[in-house]
Order: C-alpha cells, then structure tokens, then sequence
C-alpha cells in the first residue's frame, strides 16, 4: 500500500504534521504558486476569498491522511471493490462530465477571460475534479469494508474524515449565504491576468 512505500504515517505524530504541512503546500498551495506565476498577483486570503477554498479546502489533506491510514487494513472484498483498476478508472471516468458540470455552473459567474485564468483552470481541475475522485477511490471501498466486518477498530480515522467533511460543507454553506461581489470574483480570478514573464514592467 502507498503508507507501506511512504512510511510516514505511522512514524509519529511529528512525521504526521510533516505530512499534513507537505500536503497544505501541494493544495491549497499550488494555488499561490500558479498565481502568482501564471498571473503575476498574490491570491487572496481573506479579503474577497471564497470560504470554501479557503479554509475550506483545507480540509481535504486530514480527510486524505485519514483514508491512508486506513489503508493498513486488509480489504478482502472480491475483485471489484478491493482497489481494482476497473473501480478505480470507472471512478475517474464518471468523476469527469460531473466536474466539468460543476465547473460550467460556477464559470458562468465569471468574466470569460477569469474563467480561462491559470488559477480557475486549476482549482477546477484539482478542486472539481481530482480531490473528489480521489477520495471517493480511496474511501469508498474501506467504508464498504469497514460494514462489511463491523469494524469499529478505527474510529479516530473515520472521526477526522467526518469532521473534514462537515468542515468543508459549513463553508461551502457560508459562501452560499454570504453570496458574492463582483470586486469578490475580479480578486479570486482577475480577467486582466497575465503571466509573470510578459508583465509590464
């Protein structure tokens, strides 16, 4: 299993906020780093932010690290279920016309240019579509297994994952009710962007 090849998890609790810090800076901090490359800006933290992505999509790191420490278990559930290339690609493949329609329904509240910028293309290419797919292959098949066998060994994974998850629906939750400006969406993803290199200077 990727714990076994990686050999982080169960190292302790200081290899665990490694993990969790080295997870943050891939995602939500692939953000920063497209924008401030592919659009010469910093992206916004507080101010004009979704709270959805941020803090909201901090969540997903916990939720990921605790479905890798489930992964020690042993899934016995037949060929389909236990982590099989069709389960899995059948996953990515249904995850795609879902995330392209939760991308078309969001873009539509953006300026054409903003919706093509480098940071919309990328949270709705990992937000959209990579993060959710990831975590319904990684969790499904050990929460079917954990039903299975009535396993209540695990609770502290299970517990991190359903506090992630009702995390990230409160601010999903929030954005809805607070509602958005348009100085709100120029700030998230600007239509004038350009790339660090081409600049004026």
């Amino acid at each position: 299993m990727l714990l076994n090849l990686l050999g982080i998890y169960n190292s302790g609790v200081a290899a665990r906020f490694t993990m969790l810090f080295i997870g943050w800076l891939i995602w939500p901090g692939l953000m920063f780093l497209v924008g401030f490359i592919g659009e010469s800006r910093l992206v916004p933290i507080v101010k004009h932010q979704s709270r959805a992505f941020l803090p909201g999509d901090l969540a997903f790191v916990p939720m990921l690290m605790a479905l890798l420490g489930l992964q020690n278990r042993t899934i016995d559930l037949g060929s389909f279920w236990g982590y099989n290339p069709v389960f899995i690609i059948a996953v990515y493949a249904i995850m795609i016309p879902v995330a392209l329609w939760m991308r078309h329904n969001d873009v539509k509240n953006y300026p054409k240019r903003s919706g093509l910028s480098p940071t919309k293309i990328t949270h709705d290419f990992c937000g959209y579509y990579l993060i959710f797919a990831t975590l319904i292959v990684m969790g499904i098949p050990q929460l079917i297994d954990c039903i299975i066998t009535k396993d209540t060994a695990h609770f502290a994974e299970w517990a991190t994952f359903g506090l992630g998850l009702a995390y990230y629906i409160v601010c999903v939750i929030v954005d809805a009710k607070n509602g958005w400006t348009i100085d709100d969406v120029k700030a998230r993803h600007p239509e004038d962007w350009a790339p660090i290199w081409a600049r004026k200077k």
